[in-house]
């Protein structure tokens, strides 16, 4: 598989995360010190995220971002739903899911991939602390 990077020229000391990840996270974590964004594509069918989930799997915590993806990218349609999903669009609301599934493929809890992926987002993106919790 390969991978799409969304990401312009790096320049020392500039922050960013690759999108739509595929394959070998340690280049952009390791050789680049990139986080990665991991968002719906987390929670499709395991045929077409099984490639993300060993990502998230080998990535350390310190370079893992929640993401909402692109509107386009949505999981696998929840029994539960009533609209048709055909016409359903990705938003930040999937956010709790994609965190439980990371905490479940990491073997800690939600509330450490809440804490650490928020650090990671305000070290990321230069963000001080927020006002609102």
């Amino acid at each position: 598989m390969t991978s799409i990077c969304h990401t312009a020229t790096i320049w020392e000391g500039i922050n960013g995360h690759p999108l739509f990840l595929t394959n070998n996270p340690k280049i952009y974590t390791e050789e680049f010190g990139l986080c990665l964004g991991i968002g719906g594509s987390l929670l499709m069918r395991s045929e077409i995220s099984e490639h993300l989930q060993d990502a998230v799997m080998e990535t350390p915590m310190e370079y893992i971002l929640l993401e909402t993806d692109g509107p386009f990218v949505k999981p696998v349609r929840p029994e539960d739903i009533s609209k048709k999903w055909e016409k359903a669009r990705n938003t930040c609301l999937i956010l709790p899911a994609v965190a439980s599934k990371i905490a479940e493929l990491k073997g800690v809890t939600v509330e450490e991939v809440l804490k650490i992926t928020e650090d990671n987002t305000r070290r990321v993106f230069g963000i001080g602390a927020c006002a609102i919790r």
